[in-house]
């Protein structure tokens, strides 16, 4: 059954490239391409965590998420994206040399630690001429045993460094799972 409820509210920048979606017991903050990267986006984040918990007076932290969605395209009609993104399948003896589609999903979990990584890789539309792939990281840590209470924005440090040790460690993959190629074109 399909049982009507409050949906997420996202709010646009006008140049629609900011992005703050709030529903019941969740917020997120978004930044679409161009990125302004880290020392930028952290502030919004503060802003947003702490506009939230003026109007809900706690915040009850049950899920941290931190995903980047990384689009490589590159000029061609075939390419073989191994050289781009490592731990993809290589390519099996016997099979036609042409793939046409990609769709991974791959989850890992940390031993002894509560965060989980699921990265996923798939093709993407873009121009003719061109081939292009979907690198998604999203690094998340979970506390539904015992969830993380904030109750005033003295406390949104202790957040807020959870964020950020999770942004570390996704740049740490994403470096991790890309080579000198992909990083040429993130680079340009």
């Amino acid at each position: 059954t399909f049982t009507p409820g409050i949906v997420k509210i996202q709010f646009l920048s006008v140049d629609e490239k900011r992005l703050l979606a709030v529903g019941p017991h969740t917020i997120s903050v978004h930044d679409l391409k161009p990125y302004v990267g880290w020392e930028q986006f952290q502030p919004r984040i503060v802003r947003s965590l702490s506009a939230y918990l003026k109007i809900s007076q706690k915040l009850i932290v049950r899920r941290i998420g931190v995903r980047y969605v990384n689009r490589i395209e590159v000029k061609g009609e075939t390419v073989n994206f191994n050289e781009y993104v490592n731990g993809l399948p290589e390519r099996v003896k016997g099979l036609p040399k042409t793939l046409r589609n990609v769709f991974g999903r791959f989850e890992f979990a940390y031993p002894g630690e509560p965060e989980k990584l699921v990265v996923t890789c798939a093709n993407a539309q873009c121009p003719a001429g061109h081939l292009a792939m979907i690198l998604d990281i999203d690094l998340i840590d979970e506390f539904n045993e015992e969830p993380l209470t904030i109750d005033s924005e003295s406390e949104l440090p202790r957040l807020l460094d959870k964020i950020t040790k999770l942004r570390d460690k996704e740049r740490s993959i994403f470096e991790a799972l890309i080579t000198d190629k992909a990083r040429e074109l993130f680079d340009a």
